[in-house]
């Protein structure tokens, strides 16, 4: 993630870290497991703007939230906060694949 590597995950009913604070879909590619024989032609047909939008946006993930245990520390308590503080009926909400650099925010 440092480089720019985007992840790809291949795996059903796994829970992402920082779901609730990260649009996982802005700078990852999740496929489901039954279609992991796609996968090189699915690869292959995300535009060269797409792929690079979404390498700017891993690098900044992963900046503030996996460079270091303080900023992981850091991402998990701001995590719990906001789960604590948006756990009403207007619980947490994320923005749409617009947001800024695939940070969920409260609304």
């Amino acid at each position: 993630m440092a480089a720019g590597a985007i992840p790809v995950i291949v795996v059903d009913h796994y829970v992402l870290p920082y779901q609730d604070l990260l649009d996982w879909e802005t700078f990852s590619i999740r496929i489901p497991e039954h279609r992991l024989l796609e996968l090189p032609r699915i690869l292959r047909s995300i535009p060269d703007e797409v792929v690079e939008m979404m390498q700017r946006r891993v690098v900044f993930v992963f900046e503030e939230f996996f460079k270091s245990l303080s900023t992981q520390v850091h991402a998990a308590l701001l995590e719990s906060a906001r789960i604590n503080l948006f756990s009403g009926d207007n619980a947490w909400q994320g923005e749409d694949a617009s947001g800024r650099a695939g940070v969920r925010h409260a609304q």
